[in-house]
Parts: structure tokens; C-alpha cells; sequence
């Protein structure tokens, strides 16, 4: 499988990564390597998100942080819609 991350993707992202530059930088290098390791179980195993809305999307923690991932299996990509901060409460509206 491999991983392609939407356009959608890209606001979540970026706040992961300012997250652990600017706001909790001792996290950073565990966060980039859980976020490595989140990567590597999708593309082993694409359908491990619990499902989440409508329409085959489903979302993954990414663990032992507060964000997640949201994501179709599509052939053979994992296509990355969002990453979510579960503290906001746009990210349980689903």
C-alpha cells in the first residue's frame, strides 16, 4: 500500500508539526517517530482504523498523541484526508 496525503490533509499536518516545534517541542522526536510507526501500520495494514463517518473513511490514532488520522483505502493507496487534534471539536463531529 502506499500512503498519499490530500490537499485536505495538509492544515492538520502542519498544525502536528508546529504542535511539536513550537508548542511541546520535547515531544517532538517521540511524535515524528509515532508518526513514522502510524505510517508503517497503514501501509501493512490499511483497514486497522476504526470506521468513522460515512462514505469508508476511518481514523487511526496516532499513539500517544492527541491527533489522528482520517483515511479511505482506495486500490492500493491509503489516501489521508485529514489529520485530526482530538482536542478540538471539529475532529469528533465525524
Amino acid at each position: 500500500m502506499r500512503i498519499v496525503y490530500l490537499r485536505t490533509a495538509k492544515p492538520g499536518l502542519e498544525w502536528f508539526l508546529q504542535y511539536y516545534e513550537k508548542v511541546f517541542p520535547e515531544g517532538n522526536s517521540n511524535a515524528l517517530a509515532r508518526f513514522d510507526a502510524m505510517e508503517r501500520l497503514l501501509e501493512s495494514n490499511p483497514h486497522v482504523g476504526q470506521k468513522f463517518g460515512e462514505g469508508g473513511a476511518r481514523i487511526l490514532p496516532i499513539v500517544r498523541t492527541p491527533f489522528g488520522v482520517v483515511y479511505r483505502v482506495k486500490g492500493d493507496q491509503v489516501r489521508v484526508m485529514k489529520i485530526v487534534d482530538y482536542r478540538s471539536e471539529k475532529a469528533r463531529d465525524g
